[in-house]
C-alpha cells in the first residue's frame, strides 16, 4: 500500500473511532448515616448540589418497614426542607438513571446541558406502593440525550419524601466533542497534500 493510501486509511479509521466511556453506578454504600452529599464522587466526575443526604440502615433508614435498598442499605434523599436532588457532571453524559421510591406523589427527572435553561430531556414516574409482602416497590427512572449533552440532572417531587439509590450514568464517547465533519475534511485534504508534496520533492 502506498504512503498516501496509508495516510488516508489511517485518517478514515481515526475519524470513525469513538472511545466509549464505561457506565458508572453509584450505590452510596460507603456513606455514613445523615452524611451530606457534596463532592464525595468527584473522582467519577460527579458532584451533588446542596440538596441531598444519606440514610443508612441502623441509623435513619428503617429497612424493617420495607424500604428498598441493596445491602448495606444506603440511599439518598433531599435535605430537610427541600424537594429536589441535583447532580452535576464534569463531562458530557448520554444517559442518567436511578432507582426511586416516592410514596405519595410523582417523581420527576429533568436533564440539562451546560447552559441550563430548558431541559434537554425529562421523565416522570408515579408513586410507589406496597406489594403483597408489605414492602415498598422501587421503580427505575431515567433520561437520555443521544447527542451526549447532559451536564446536570434534577430529581424532584411534589413536596413529599422520596428515596434514590443506584444512580447510574453513561458518559458520552470521547470523540463526541471532536471537530466538525468539515474540519475533518480539511485536515484530511491537508495531510494528503503534504504527503504528495513530500513524495514529489523526494522523487
Amino acid at each position: 500500500m502506498g504512503r498516501t493510501a496509508m495516510v488516508v486509511a489511517a485518517l478514515v479509521i481515526f475519524m470513525g473511532l469513538q472511545v466509549p466511556a464505561p457506565a458508572v453506578t453509584l450505590d452510596f454504600e460507603e456513606l455514613a448515616d445523615q452524611e451530606a452529599l457534596t463532592d464525595q464522587y468527584v473522582g467519577y466526575g460527579v458532584d451533588f448540589g446542596d440538596g441531598a443526604r444519606a440514610l443508612r440502615e441502623g441509623g435513619s433508614l428503617n429497612t424493617g418497614a420495607g424500604w428498598y435498598a441493596p445491602s448495606p442499605y444506603t440511599v439518598i434523599v433531599p435535605r430537610a426542607g427541600s424537594d429536589y436532588v441535583e447532580v452535576y457532571f464534569d463531562m458530557p453524559v448520554l444517559s442518567v438513571g436511578a432507582m426511586y421510591e416516592c410514596r405519595y406523589s410523582n417523581l420527576y427527572l429533568k436533564a440539562y446541558d451546560a447552559d441550563g435553561g430548558d431541559p434537554l430531556a425529562s421523565a416522570w414516574g408515579g408513586p410507589t406502593y406496597y406489594d403483597s409482602l408489605s414492602r415498598h416497590i422501587a421503580a427505575p427512572l431515567g433520561v437520555s440525550d443521544p447527542m451526549g449533552r447532559i451536564r446536570s440532572v434534577r430529581f424532584h417531587d411534589g413536596g413529599s419524601y422520596f428515596l434514590l439509590d443506584d444512580l447510574s450514568f453513561e458518559a458520552a464517547p470521547l470523540s463526541s466533542e471532536a471537530p466538525e465533519p468539515g474540519t475533518w475534511l480539511l485536515l484530511t485534504a491537508t495531510g494528503i497534500a503534504g504527503v504528495i508534496a513530500r513524495r514529489r520533492r523526494s522523487g
